[in-house]
């Protein structure tokens, strides 16, 4: 039997240390309790690579008005790629702080209404920069 894919959904941009620290976490419990883990930090090297990036910090740098159509267009093709990847999921696990990311709530919304998959949402103020 196929294990079960669970993606795990969060914000990146806002969030200490990228969101890893929690998705490492969830990602090792997930596992060992018998679940696949989609985790985006894992692949961010991957999807960043081809634009000549290697962190989301890099990313983040390029949202400004000078380079904001590149940053644009890294965002929409990762978009296209997480769409993909939350197809495969049976369930998502988002973890946000006092506020979402635009990228997590489109995520959980796709999940839910158009995928109609089950959502578990945990709120940590801790996970939040600043």
């Amino acid at each position: 039997m196929k294990k079960k894919l669970i993606y795990l959904a969060g914000p990146i941009q806002d969030a200490k240390n990228a969101g890893r620290d929690w998705r490492d976490q969830a990602d090792k419990a997930l596992r060992n309790a018998g679940y696949s883990v989609y985790n985006p930090s894992t692949d961010e090297q991957k999807l960043l690579r081809p634009y000549g990036l290697t962190t989301a910090e890099e990313l983040h740098l390029l949202k400004n008005p000078e380079t904001l159509r590149r940053y644009n267009e890294i965002g929409n093709d990762i978009s296209e790629y997480d769409l993909e990847r939350l197809k495969e999921s049976s369930a998502i696990l988002a973890v946000v702080g006092t506020t979402i990311s635009g990228g997590t709530a489109a995520e959980v919304t796709i999940m839910r209404r158009i995928f109609n998959k089950p959502v578990l949402i945990v709120i940590t103020p801790e996970e939040i920069k600043n």
